[in-house]
């Protein structure tokens, strides 16, 4: 095993940007930063014989201080601006591109003018946006009113939000070289149509980090894979950027400086249009560093750029210090430069990009624990796979956006679909906390120094094949399980030769991790109780990604765009829907299906649910819904084992109804809410009448076994 550390010239350098780094969090912490001071020359005065850089040390976490001291004053300075709430038009300027969310898009702006009412002079949230796009330096008149209270928007810290009612669009110019970013931006959008597929909303990813066309479920299995790091743009991104840029500056013949100057102007055009993303500032932060040393002939590893950059990004930018990505991305850069040669096997292009992959994944590892929790177990050879086709849609990608090839598109496409792929295949597998982290490294360090290199990634898949069966509950059909997907409804019935769906509750990553936690990979029958929210959005992880034999609902007298949305993708997809009506049933094996209701029309969605009597084994089990008084009166319900409870609980349902219903089993699914289900009343009459009540939102999952 062969480690690079940094070479003696070197360390002075990356010594006085750790020495920033500690000041500036020594300055944001509850214990006094002088204590900082001491201890950094004390240290400094015992481990250097040299005074310069002792003296060096000690300068540098007084920078550090002073750093740290002016994120305190920004953070107080918004939380003690003394504005009111009240209504207000202003005039402001978008500092970052708008963010969608369930009611209405988000952007953070910074106040030029007001005219009615206050406004604190630091930056603001403004909610609410329905209509018009916004990019980076817009310029808007806004009426609307403005709440305080210091929050965080992404990565800004903003000191209270305006509720936007009105707003118009000023024709006001952003600097030049914003207006280049945004029209790259525009570029990069109009040539790849990020929006027609996850894979070309991936490719975005790869070339500016920006991630707002790849679904949820495809986000959050790059996440679980662990190769969320390839759409967080670092040094491979600017280095292309970097090339494109000179081919298009090269016909000119720039001379050295004149060259600087371009590249420097060209990374900070880079910068804006990623959005200034924490990897980006450090990856552009050394390239402009190494490009100004090698102007002045000064020679400079990459150890060195390293170090300078950091420190030059935490004197200028101190809340650099705790971000996460910036520190994932510096600790990434240490473990590729430290551990690309940790194994030496052949072919070498795979020893170095295993090396490089281990020795960053165990960098970052401490990060992603103390953040998430876990990381993945199968992220180094995830990231072995998926490397060389980032790197090969990325150049594509780019070529494609200066060429406005469409077939290069869809080349870049097609590799990008291949990282996907790859992302889905490593995300089920375990991810593993601290503990297992170590016993990992640890198997790895044994094996790479009493056996052969190549044995490691055998080694790591052995594992792996043998924890994951361990971590999946069995179920032995027949079983139905009512899923835990948060505040709405999913349960599955499965037996040998059928699976079932009801409902997908509100959220696709939600429900598709549970349906790899019990290995579904098909669907046969899908059944949608009514058209609301709660019960569609997460089949976004079921429809259109493993196969659906037939879809069951009534959307003829309510919808909704969910179930809008549902409709069409059936039709796109060729699934046959069925219209349900009160008697209709299907069986197989030990399952058996029957719709009981709605038995007429309703002028709630809610009375309109499908409601289903599943027969498994010698049990009975009411699959109510949401459906409410009116529907529960006209409907007749045989007496049954297992209630799903309606409408999350709620105290819409008839309480002698319950009564009568409730069976040895009322499950309730529920998750956090603002609404106050369950009911304490509907609680206090299901165990009034005897049964056992299991809530998804305090006991997890239920797994029921036919009897």
């Amino acid at each position: 095993m062969t480690v690079r550390w940094p070479p003696a010239v070197d360390r002075p350098l990356l010594a006085a940007a750790a020495t920033i780094w500690f000041g500036v969090l020594a300055a944001a912490s509850v214990w006094p930063a002088s204590a900082a001071i001491v201890v950094v020359t004390v240290l400094a005065r015992l481990l250097s014989p040299s005074k310069v850089v002792a003296g060096l040390l000690v300068t540098c976490v007084l920078i550090g201080v002073g750093s740290g001291a002016l994120v305190g004053h920004r953070r107080s300075a918004l939380e003690s601006h003394g504005v009111e709430a009240g209504r207000v038009t202003a005039v402001v300027e978008a500092t970052t591109d708008l963010i969608d969310g369930p009611y209405g898009g988000t952007f953070v702006a910074k106040p030029i003018s007001v005219s009615v009412g206050t406004l604190p002079t630091a930056r603001l949230a403004i909610t609410g946006w329905a209509e018009a796009p916004v990019t980076v330096g817009d310029v808007f008149a806004v009426t609307g009113r403005f709440r305080p209270g210091v929050t965080r928007i992404r990565r800004s810290l903003v000191a209270g939000r305006v509720t936007a009612t009105t707003h118009e669009r000023i024709d006001a110019h952003a600097p030049f070289h914003l207006r280049i970013a945004n029209a790259l931006r525009d570029r990069v959008g109009a040539v790849i149509r990020p929006e027609s597929s996850d894979s070309r909303g991936l490719l975005v990813g790869f070339l500016i980090g920006d991630t707002s066309d790849l679904s949820d479920l495809s986000a959050d299995r790059m996440r679980r894979a662990g190769l969320t790091h390839y759409v967080a743009v670092s040094g491979s991104n600017v280095a292309l950027f970097l090339v494109f840029w000179w081919l298009v500056l090269g016909p000119l013949g720039l001379r050295r400086w004149w060259r600087t100057t371009a590249g420097l102007f060209g990374l900070a055009i880079f910068a804006a249009m990623t959005r200034w993303e924490p990897s980006v500032i450090r990856a552009a932060s050394a390239a402009g560093v190494l490009m100004v040393a090698r102007s002045l002939g000064v020679p400079l590893s990459t150890w060195g750029t390293l170090a300078l950059a950091v420190a030059g990004g935490l004197v200028l930018s101190g809340e650099l210090a705790t971000d996460v990505g910036f520190q994932l991305s510096v600790l990434a850069a240490i473990g590729v430069m430290a551990g690309s040669s940790v194994w030496r096997f052949r072919p070498r292009m795979i020893s170095s990009a295993l090396s490089a992959s281990v020795a960053a994944q165990v960098m970052v590892s401490p990060v992603l624990i103390s953040t998430f929790g876990t990381v993945p177990i199968l992220s180094p050879l995830a990231n072995l796979a998926a490397g060389p086709l980032v790197l090969a849609a990325t150049g594509v990608s780019g070529v494609a956006v200066l060429t406005g090839s469409d077939l290069l598109v869809s080349l870049a496409s097609g590799l990008a679909g291949g990282v996907l792929s790859i992302a889905g295949v490593a995300a089920p597998w375990p991810q593993v906390g601290a503990l297992g982290l170590a016993a990992v490294l640890i198997g790895a360090v044994v094996v790479a120094v009493v056996a052969r290199p190549l044995l490691i990634p055998t080694v790591a898949i052995g594992v792996a094949v043998i924890v994951s069966p361990v971590v999946r509950p069995s179920i032995d059909p027949p079983a139905a399980v009512f899923l835990d997907v948060g505040q709405g409804d999913a349960t599955l019935f499965i037996d040998r030769g059928l699976t079932v769906l009801i409902d997908g509750g509100p959220d696709p990553v939600v429900l598709a991790r549970k349906l790899e936690r019990y290995g579904i990979d098909h669907i046969d029958v899908l059944i949608v109780s009514h058209v609301h929210a709660d019960h569609i959005l997460g089949l976004e992880a079921v429809v259109g990604r493993m196969p659906v034999g037939f879809v069951v609902a009534d959307f003829a007298h309510h919808t909704t765009p969910a179930a809008e949305w549902l409709e069409e993708q059936a039709q796109a997809l060729d699934i046959r829907m069925l219209t349900p009506t009160p008697g209709w049933s299907f069986a197989s094996g030990m399952l058996a299906f029957e719709v009981l209701g709605p038995v007429r029309r309703y002028g709630s969605p809610n009375d309109e649910s499908v409601v289903m009597l599943v027969t498994m084994g010698h049990e009975r089990i009411l699959m109510s819904g949401d459906m409410e008084t009116y529907a529960q009166g006209d409907l007749d319900v045989p007496d049954v084992d297992i209630l799903k409870v309606p409408h999350q609980g709620a105290a819409t349902s008839s309480l002698d109804w319950l009564s009568r219903h409730a069976g040895e089993l009322s499950v309730v699914s529920v998750g956090p809410n603002q609404f106050g289900h369950p009911s304490s009343e509907v609680l206090d009459v299901l165990e009034s009448a005897g049964a056992r009540v299991h809530r998804t939102d305090l006991d997890g999952d239920l797994v029921r076994a036919g009897r």
